[in-house]
């Protein structure tokens, strides 16, 4: 989360996410009044600064209701880059995708290799958009979003974005 004047754009929508993630993790409640609490601690008297709310739990996985613990990091303020970046799509999908984890072996990898043959960052693609297809009855051709992700590899057939 992004700290600008002491407030976080969205907090409730973070801790709402938090919440219910927390349930379906640890099938447990979260103190979301004790969350507030550490952030207002470590917000305090900075202007800007950026905050990774983190939850997790050293019980037994194979407990029913596991106990979840807090860990807040803070760190430097992230600031909007305003340039156009050049993303390398790759086809990846994380684990239990509808939760925000920290399962980032994969991320990690992905991000490194773009970076590694020229480009900005990895855009996560769990298929390749195939731009020769017919669009569904009702939508139209500009409504397909197609990202830019740099030069087309050879192997990449002229039909499909590919990166």
């Amino acid at each position: 989360m992004q700290v600008r004047a002491g407030r976080v754009r969205g907090l409730d929508l973070h801790l709402t996410r938090l919440a219910t993630n927390t349930r379906v993790m640890f099938g447990s409640e979260l103190d979301v009044e004790r969350v507030r609490g550490y952030l207002r601690r470590l917000v305090a008297g900075r202007a800007s600064l950026s905050a990774r709310v983190l939850v997790l739990s050293r019980s037994s996985g194979d407990e029913p209701v596991m106990v979840p613990e807090i860990l807040v990091r803070t760190g430097p303020p992230h600031e909007h880059i305003a340039d156009p970046i050049r993303l390398r799509s790759t086809r990846y999908e994380r684990e239990l995708p509808e939760v925000k984890h920290t399962g980032t072996f994969g991320l990690i990898h992905h991000s490194r290799q773009a970076v590694l043959a020229g480009y900005d960052d990895a855009l996560f693609l769990d298929h390749i958009v195939d731009t020769s297809a017919k669009p569904p009855s009702g939508t139209s051709a500009s409504s397909k979003a197609t990202p830019w992700c740099g030069p087309k590899p050879p192997s990449c057939p002229a039909s499909r974005t590919c990166c």
